[in-house]
């Protein structure tokens, strides 16, 4: 064991472990291929998207983990289950995307 003081220091914590200020939510990925809607999610009041959920059309109708920072909701972080990462997603609402909130 490694020591930096008297005591131990703690593992680092899993990307998929929630830190204690961030709420999880279920949320539901929506989209249409068909319709040119591309798959987003919807939560705290607006649509979030990124570049790699944006080509995901597999996942629209499933259900994933948003990790949510009541203090900032400019960006959330998106898991299945299982811990599976998809990235940081932005708000869509332009006018939400530069303040944080």
């Amino acid at each position: 064991e490694e020591f930096d003081s008297v005591l131990p220091r703690l593992p680092k914590r899993p990307a998929h472990h929630a830190r204690l200020d961030t709420m999880i939510e279920p949320v539901k990925v929506t989209g249409s291929q068909a319709d040119g809607v591309r798959p987003r999610v919807y939560t705290a009041n607006a649509h979030y998207t990124s570049t790699v959920l944006s080509e995901r059309w597999d996942l629209i109708g499933k259900e994933l983990l948003a990790h949510i920072n009541p203090n900032d909701v400019r960006t959330i972080e998106l898991f299945d289950a299982d811990g599976g990462y998809f990235g940081t997603l932005t708000t869509q609402k332009a006018y939400w995307r530069d303040v944080p909130h």
